[in-house]
């Protein structure tokens, strides 16, 4: 495998897994319009290249640790995205 195939397997597990962790933890997504969808994505994207480096740091320090550093990633991801939901008000009942 190559280091561009490499990097392209971890985007797209990263990707999937974010996005099945975002389902699983705040299944009220399925009450989102496709604009807050949309933007819940788009939140999580934008957190993406920081979290990236970071698991690449902590798995270059200790590569014991890549598979929870791994997993660090996919549920911060995840909460990017639900902060934007619960900011849109998505799953919130009025009190």
């Amino acid at each position: 495998m190559t280091p561009t195939q490499n990097i392209e397997a971890l985007g797209a597990g990263l990707a999937n897994g974010a996005l099945t962790a975002l389902i699983r933890l705040y299944p009220a997504i399925r009450d989102a319009n496709e604009a807050q969808r949309e933007r819940a994505c788009a939140a999580m994207r934008a957190k993406s290249r920081e979290v990236v480096d970071q698991m690449l740091d902590d798995t270059k320090a200790a590569p014991w640790l890549a598979t929870p550093s791994l997993q660090l990633a996919i549920l911060t991801l995840a909460q990017e995205g639900i902060k934007v939901l619960k900011a849109e008000g998505v799953g919130i009942q009025p009190a």
